[in-house]
């Protein structure tokens, strides 16, 4: 990790060394960048893959950096930059993208209404809208999806599989714009991504 801090050479595809590139993964997705992929069982993968190469340049493109997909100097250096230094006084943390709240707009990819019901673990009440975290429960009211043989097969329920670690309230990661959810049906079979219609 540090010769790629130095450009020598940067992170690239295929790298071998799979610890410094996860520590660039779950580094992209602690500021709000979706890689449902590399994030499949829960934990950065390791690999250097087409979807880490598309998200190092999506971060590049949102930094104002060269657009390359290998993270290398500048690109390190500037993820570094969002985050605080080893031994800094703790601040509340704000989210990279805006997160998710009761008020956002969320839809199944069929057009059914992404509902949320927050569960003793959600955020207490504030004067705020309250953020959404994995902790609540999202259930489809109006997917019209009908399966094979013209047997209903509707979304009911969403499976966040991508969220922000880096924010958390009451010890759950929160939902932004940047978050990955499926909807399943009552079999908990995916059926497309959770569209976020309005944050």
């Amino acid at each position: 990790m540090q010769a790629a801090a130095r450009n020598a050479p940067p992170l690239k595809k295929n790298e071998p060394d799979r610890e410094a590139v996860a520590l660039v993964q779950q580094a992209l997705v602690d500021v709000g960048f979706a890689m449902p992929i590399t994030m499949a069982r829960g934990k950065p993968d390791g690999i250097y893959g087409d979807e880490t190469v598309n998200t190092v340049a999506r971060f590049q493109t949102q930094q104002a950096l060269q657009r390359d997909g290998q993270a290398g100097h500048d690109t390190l250096h500037r993820l570094d930059s969002l985050f605080p230094p080893v031994g800094a006084a703790p601040q509340v943390p704000t989210p990279a993208v805006p997160p998710l709240t009761e008020q956002s707009v969320l839809m199944c990819p069929h057009s059914g209404t992404v509902m949320s019901v927050p569960t003793r673990a959600s955020a207490p009440p504030s004067a705020g809208p309250r953020i959404l975290t994995v902790n609540d429960v999202f259930v489809v009211n109006g997917c019209p999806l009908v399966g094979f043989l013209g047997r209903l097969s509707p979304c009911l329920t969403v499976q966040w599989v991508v969220s922000n670690s880096q924010f958390q309230v009451n010890g759950a990661n929160t939902l932004t714009a940047g978050s990955v959810g499926l909807c399943e049906n009552a079999d908990r079979f995916p059926q497309g991504n959770v569209i976020i219609a309005r944050v």
